[in-house]
């Protein structure tokens, strides 16, 4: 692992995934590492699940100034936490992504029988393997959103008098974006690699 002075970020690359700095140096005990980026509560959630597993994080307030000097609230924090508990605390982050992505699941799984998609994504969709062998592209669609390895909740769409949310899937090397009210597959996207 690699360790930047100037961001706070342990990497397992040689170079700063922030600043792209390449003057990186070994991690030691007492160098505190940026965890995350998250929601107020979230972080304050966080800290207490670092607190019961005995690591140590600072929860550093995240504004646009203006906040500040109206003394109103920020939203937003970035949590660090010394290089000691980093395994510890990305362990924490990924009972909480897990267990985010199996409620998640569960509520696909319970419209799952309405997810449709447009005309238009699907032809586009028709052109491309493994959609161009799937028989309804609709159900190799909905077959990858079930068993996805990852679904995140990207916030509310707007844009739809029925609201919803935007579920992120991750499956089969795709991300599938679905509106949670409608079901409606809004998007499909190859994750791309390295």
């Amino acid at each position: 692992m690699y360790y930047c002075e100037n961001c706070h970020i342990a990497s397992e690359e040689p170079r700063c995934p922030a600043c792209g700095g390449r003057k990186l140096r070994e991690p030691q005990n007492r160098d505190f590492c940026f965890l995350r980026e998250m929601p107020v509560e979230e972080g304050e959630w966080l800290r207490e699940r670092l607190r019961e597993k005995g690591v140590d994080c600072v929860v550093q307030p995240l504004g646009d100034g203006l906040r500040s000097l109206l003394a109103l609230p920020t939203k937003d924090c970035r949590v660090f936490v010394p290089w000691g508990g980093y395994a510890a605390a990305q362990e924490v982050l990924q009972e909480q992504a897990d267990a985010e992505t199996e409620f998640l699941r569960e509520q696909l799984l319970r419209g799952a029988d309405r997810l449709y998609l447009s005309a238009r994504l699907e032809k586009k969709l028709r052109k491309t393997d493994p959609f161009r062998a799937a028989e309804s592209v609709a159900a190799y669609c909905r077959r990858c959103i079930e068993g996805a390895g990852q679904i995140t909740d990207e916030g509310r769409v707007t844009n739809c008098p029925r609201g919803g949310h935007y579920f992120r899937c991750l499956a089969e090397g795709f991300v599938f974006l679905v509106n949670s009210e409608t079901m409606e597959l809004l998007s499909v996207t190859p994750i791309r690699r390295g």
